[in-house]
């Protein structure tokens, strides 16, 4: 296989089952890696005549230096962890492990696994005797007698076994003496006019299709074990329909975005179009886009991952957009007078870690991000009035100084541009007015991680039941996701939403989004709606 076939040849191990595309994309791998050894050889031997004979070898200690980055690069992309997780002694530090940037401060674990308080369990009392013959004493052989109100007490984490039930829906009919009229009770809500399986059924197979990545034929086989035939098709059906009830969801969280958010953040990565059989034949992949702010979040699944698709999901919108450097968002920005392009620094500091196995003085730079990261996460993590304005403070006292000194030793850094610390200086500087518009707006968050972590639970589907194998498919997808993810974020439980969103449709209503209600307004809503289910 030639250099400029592997470019475009596109394999993805978690999915692949071509074995022959893996087995190609192998051997050009260890071609290029034999190939890359051997010039290394040629340059080290090539140095050593020289300096025996007393000429200059700098220019071939560079060659033979960015070769040596090379090989290691070329094995870091396929074995190496993320380098969303450093050591801190690895960037110049303490030595201790550095959170991923941006992320939520967690705080120490406990040690050892102590108990945690389950408010939300059902609390069941047993009482525990002992037998007639364990009831004598060992000294004189008395009776044993009970102690009243003296027990010692213990708890245990306990399962009830899911049980399906087949429930005969009566339902009354009442008529009039005069025999003209003829009523009956209304029966309850269900996904499907007149079908065998509940709301609440329907919904349960979808939360955990989408929220825990079950695919249906594996809750099918479960559903088997337990006493229900049932096939994965009706799964599906049941799935498709209560989509069908919450599709107005989708424009209603777009709308939300687009007109009343000043920042989005947005994403895109790969989602597989299988055929029949479930294999991804031809490497065909479609893409999951995302847009999203704290509060709420909306998905897309396109079979592009062209500007057309940003500008159509992105239509309407005005304020910031912050994005990696992928050449579609800039493009958008600069065609879109009401969007500015905003950069995010963590991707800025993924490349210098890549760049301090060769060079220790990207370590500097990789420390002095770290410190915008931490100096930021003071602040906090909402967007009231206080918060921002400490957040603007502390940018503007503390962190403007760190990001002038990051450019300063840009504008000076001496390493050749093909080299991985020249790639990772060159990239901040190029991007340099989108990445300091944080500076300005205590809105602007510095880096994209969220729109990245948005996409942890379709990458997790997609590699559980591999992706779609319809266009009905993706957009099934692309809703169950969304719901799911709104209601996560507004620390909403994904089930009782979907449940409560699904009734209220059904009933002619239009549910609130999730950022409008609380847990306790939720629960209500359900409480209100039992009569139907």
């Amino acid at each position: 296989m030639k250099a400029n076939q592997a470019e475009r040849f596109e394999v993805h191990l978690e999915t692949e089952t071509d074995i022959d595309k893996v087995r190609a994309i192998a051997l050009y791998l260890v071609e290029q890696v034999e190939a890359l050894r051997r010039q290394i050889g040629k340059l080290e031997a090539e140095i050593s005549r020289l300096k025996k004979a007393g000429a200059s070898s700098d220019e071939l200690e560079q060659q033979l230096k960015q070769t040596k980055e090379q090989l290691e690069l070329l094995r870091g992309e396929v074995f190496e962890p993320s380098s969303e997780k450093t050591k801190t002694a690895e960037a110049g530090g303490e030595n201790k492990t550095k959170d991923r940037p941006g992320s939520t401060p967690k705080s120490k674990p406990a040690a050892g696994h102590g108990p945690h308080p389950q408010p939300d369990l059902q609390r069941e009392e047993r009482t525990h005797t002992l037998d007639e013959a364990d009831r004598r004493c060992p000294k004189c052989g008395g009776l044993l007698e009970p102690i009243e109100g003296q027990f010692e007490s213990s708890e245990q984490i306990d399962v009830h076994k899911r049980t399906y039930v087949v429930v005969e829906e009566k339902r009354q009919k009442y008529g009039c003496r005069c025999g003209a009229c003829v009523e009956t009770a209304p029966g309850p809500l269900k996904p499907i006019k007149g079908g065998r399986y509940s709301l609440r059924f329907g919904i349960d197979v979808a939360v955990n299709k989408y929220e825990y990545h079950a695919p249906l034929e594996r809750q099918a086989r479960q559903m088997r074990r337990e006493g229900l035939e049932i096939q994965s098709q009706t799964l599906w059906d049941q799935i498709n329909a209560i989509a069908r009830i919450n599709e107005p969801l989708l424009e209603r969280f777009r709308r939300y975005l687009l007109d009343d958010e000043p920042v989005l953040g947005a994403d895109e990565t790969r989602w597989p179009i299988l055929d029949k059989r479930g294999r991804n034949k031809g490497g065909k992949n479609w893409y999951v886009w995302v847009i999203g702010s704290p509060r709420a979040v909306l998905y897309r699944i396109a079979s592009s991952r062209g500007k057309a698709v940003a500008e159509e999901l992105l239509d309407g919108f005005e304020g910031f957009l912050v994005t990696d450097a992928y050449a579609v968002y800039i493009s958008l920005a600069k065609d879109r007078a009401g969007i500015v392009s905003v950069f995010c620094w963590a991707h800025v500091r993924r490349l210098f870690v890549k760049a301090a196995k060769f060079y220790p003085e990207a370590k500097e730079y990789i420390e002095l991000i770290n410190q915008m990261f931490d100096l930021d996460d003071q602040a906090g993590h909402g967007d009231d009035p206080e918060t921002l304005a400490k957040r603007k403070a502390i940018r503007r006292m503390k962190i403007r100084p760190l990001v002038g000194k990051l450019f300063k030793m840009a504008l000076t850094c001496k390493a050749l541009d093909t080299s991985a610390l020249g790639k990772a200086v060159n990239y901040m500087l190029n991007l340099r007015k989108g990445l300091v518009r944080f500076l300005n707006d205590p809105r602007i968050p510095l880096h994209n991680n969220a729109s990245e972590q948005a996409l942890r639970d379709p990458v997790l589907g997609r590699k559980n039941h591999y992706g779609s194998k319809s266009e009905r498919g993706t957009e099934v997808a692309a809703l169950m996701y969304t719901i799911m993810e709104n209601a996560s974020r507004n620390d909403l439980k994904p089930h009782d939403y979907l449940l409560y969103s699904t009734a209220t449709h059904l009933l002619g209503g239009t549910p609130l989004l999730p950022h409008e209600l609380t847990p306790k307004q939720l629960e209500k809503e359900i409480e209100a709606l039992q009569d139907y289910l």
